[in-house]
């Protein structure tokens, strides 16, 4: 029996003078003005400013949330970056 996993992106958190975290997830969720939105694997390319809120990163059931105040978010060739003032939250 062969395990398919999940297609993933890369997602990329930068802070001001640090990178906050740098890997492999399922799924991206944020918020920008319109409202809350989600990122997987395949989407189209795509630019926003974030609002002030939490960007939840997913993989393997487990989620890590960033608590952002303001931002951009970045999709290209499945590559999610994000330039925000970051704080983990768990």
């Amino acid at each position: 029996m062969t395990s398919q996993s999940q297609p993933t992106l890369h997602l990329r958190i930068m802070a001001p003078t640090s990178v906050i975290f740098e890997g492999e997830v399922e799924s991206v969720s944020a918020s920008n003005h319109v409202g809350p939105f989600d990122i997987l694997s395949g989407h189209t390319n795509f630019f926003t400013l974030l609002s002030n809120g939490t960007i939840i990163a997913s993989k393997d059931g487990k989620q890590t949330s960033f608590e952002v105040q303001k931002g951009i978010l970045k999709v290209q060739n499945d590559t999610v970056t994000v330039y925000a003032n970051v704080g983990t939250i768990g």
